[in-house]
Protein backbone atom coordinates (compact mmCIF):
# COMPACT_ATOMS: atom_id res chain seq x y z
CA UNK A 1 0.00 0.00 0.00
CA UNK A 2 3.03 2.13 0.47
CA UNK A 3 4.65 1.94 -2.37
CA UNK A 4 0.82 2.35 -4.46
CA UNK A 5 0.51 5.31 -2.38
CA UNK A 6 4.03 7.02 -3.62
CA UNK A 7 5.52 6.59 -0.11
CA UNK A 8 9.40 6.99 -1.06
CA UNK A 9 10.89 6.38 2.32
CA UNK A 10 10.17 3.47 4.37
CA UNK A 11 11.90 2.91 7.18
CA UNK A 12 10.82 -0.13 10.32
CA UNK A 13 11.43 -0.72 13.00
CA UNK A 14 12.26 -4.98 13.47
CA UNK A 15 14.43 -6.91 15.90
CA UNK A 16 17.85 -7.09 16.84
CA UNK A 17 18.87 -10.89 15.50
CA UNK A 18 16.51 -10.37 12.47
CA UNK A 19 16.93 -13.82 10.78
CA UNK A 20 14.97 -15.43 8.55
CA UNK A 21 17.17 -18.74 8.82
CA UNK A 22 16.64 -18.29 12.18
CA UNK A 23 15.42 -21.34 14.96
CA UNK A 24 13.65 -18.53 16.81
CA UNK A 25 9.89 -18.06 15.88
CA UNK A 26 10.10 -14.25 16.36
CA UNK A 27 13.34 -13.46 14.51
CA UNK A 28 12.54 -15.44 11.86
CA UNK A 29 9.30 -13.99 11.46
CA UNK A 30 11.37 -10.57 11.58
CA UNK A 31 14.28 -11.71 9.24
CA UNK A 32 11.33 -13.05 6.69
CA UNK A 33 9.77 -9.67 6.80
CA UNK A 34 12.76 -7.98 6.22
CA UNK A 35 13.92 -10.36 2.80
CA UNK A 36 10.24 -9.72 1.35
CA UNK A 37 10.39 -6.15 1.62
CA UNK A 38 13.62 -5.47 0.26
CA UNK A 39 13.24 -8.17 -2.31
CA UNK A 40 9.68 -6.91 -3.69
CA UNK A 41 9.53 -3.18 -3.19
CA UNK A 42 11.22 -0.64 -4.39
CA UNK A 43 11.83 2.77 -2.41
CA UNK A 44 13.77 5.74 -2.82
CA UNK A 45 15.24 4.67 0.78
CA UNK A 46 14.22 1.39 2.65
CA UNK A 47 15.64 0.66 6.43
CA UNK A 48 15.53 -1.61 8.96
CA UNK A 49 16.04 -0.58 12.59
CA UNK A 50 17.27 -3.63 14.58
CA UNK A 51 17.19 -2.16 17.82
CA UNK A 52 17.19 -4.13 21.40
CA UNK A 53 14.97 -4.91 23.58
CA UNK A 54 13.05 -1.33 23.73
CA UNK A 55 12.50 0.58 26.73
CA UNK A 56 9.18 2.61 27.13
CA UNK A 57 6.32 2.97 28.04
CA UNK A 58 2.86 0.32 26.67
CA UNK A 59 -0.20 0.08 27.29
CA UNK A 60 -0.53 -3.67 27.66
CA UNK A 61 1.68 -5.10 30.59
CA UNK A 62 3.70 -7.90 29.51
CA UNK A 63 5.44 -9.83 32.41
CA UNK A 64 8.33 -11.36 30.14
CA UNK A 65 9.63 -8.41 28.73
CA UNK A 66 9.39 -6.04 32.44
CA UNK A 67 11.36 -8.87 34.08
CA UNK A 68 13.82 -8.29 31.09
CA UNK A 69 13.93 -5.43 31.01
CA UNK A 70 14.47 -4.70 34.78
CA UNK A 71 17.73 -6.76 34.38
CA UNK A 72 18.76 -6.02 30.89
CA UNK A 73 18.99 -2.03 32.68
CA UNK A 74 20.17 -2.93 36.14
CA UNK A 75 23.25 -4.91 34.17
CA UNK A 76 23.46 -2.75 31.19
CA UNK A 77 27.08 -0.81 32.62
CA UNK A 78 28.40 -4.79 31.83
CA UNK A 79 27.45 -5.02 28.07
CA UNK A 80 30.63 -3.87 26.42
CA UNK A 81 32.54 -5.24 23.55
CA UNK A 82 30.76 -8.03 21.46
CA UNK A 83 27.66 -7.56 23.89
CA UNK A 84 27.23 -4.13 23.98
CA UNK A 85 24.61 -4.54 21.03
CA UNK A 86 22.17 -6.27 23.30
CA UNK A 87 21.97 -2.86 25.43
CA UNK A 88 18.48 -1.93 25.94
CA UNK A 89 17.48 1.16 23.97
CA UNK A 90 14.54 4.03 24.69
CA UNK A 91 11.73 4.20 22.57
CA UNK A 92 12.82 7.96 22.23
CA UNK A 93 16.20 7.05 20.63
CA UNK A 94 14.87 4.86 18.06
CA UNK A 95 12.02 7.65 17.24
CA UNK A 96 15.13 10.33 17.33
CA UNK A 97 17.44 7.66 15.14
CA UNK A 98 14.54 7.20 12.32
CA UNK A 99 13.99 11.00 12.16
CA UNK A 100 17.84 10.99 11.14
CA UNK A 101 17.99 8.16 9.12
CA UNK A 102 15.15 9.67 7.04
CA UNK A 103 16.85 13.22 6.17
CA UNK A 104 19.97 11.36 5.67
CA UNK A 105 21.23 10.88 2.19
CA UNK A 106 22.72 7.37 3.12
CA UNK A 107 20.78 4.74 1.59
CA UNK A 108 21.99 2.24 4.28
CA UNK A 109 19.62 -0.87 4.95
CA UNK A 110 19.98 -1.74 8.23
CA UNK A 111 21.09 -0.41 10.94
CA UNK A 112 21.84 -2.16 14.41
CA UNK A 113 21.24 -1.41 17.85
CA UNK A 114 24.81 0.46 18.92
CA UNK A 115 24.29 2.51 15.68
CA UNK A 116 20.70 3.58 16.85
CA UNK A 117 21.74 4.49 20.17
CA UNK A 118 24.45 6.91 18.43
CA UNK A 119 22.17 8.47 16.12
CA UNK A 120 19.20 8.62 18.22
CA UNK A 121 21.30 10.96 20.68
Amino acid sequence: MAEKAGIKKLIIVSSLGADPNSNTFYLKTKGEMEKDIAVNYSFQKLAFLRPSLLLGTRHEFRLGERIAQFFLVLFSFLMIGRFAKYKPISDYKVAKAMISISNSLNNQKFYESEELMYLGS
